[in-house]
């Protein structure tokens, strides 16, 4: 998701590129509050039905899916000793 010219920051201005990283958190925050809302209706109307809705239920339809994502990837350090550790962060 990107605003201002695909998410390319052409100018070279401190002022202008603030600009544009201020204005994708907003627009990124915007879709997130939209996507709540949506997420809100679409478990208050079975609950306004008699429906129960579990944890399991909510889970199932989250769009925070964090199974195959490695949010800041995979480090490889090397100990003193020679010994190499993987660590996914």
């Amino acid at each position: 998701m990107a605003f201002c010219n695909g998410g390319v920051i052409a100018e070279n201005g401190p002022v202008e590129q603030e600009k544009a990283v201020k204005l994708t958190s907003l627009l990124a925050n915007c879709v997130i509050f939209h996507t709540t809302l949506d997420l809100m209706n679409v478990v208050r109307d079975p609950q306004a039905e008699g429906w129960q809705i579990t944890g399991e239920d909510l889970a199932a339809i989250s769009p925070y899916l964090t199974d195959h994502i490695m949010r800041f990837g995979t480090y490889t350090t090397r100990t003193a000793g020679g010994v190499s550790t993987t660590a996914e962060l």
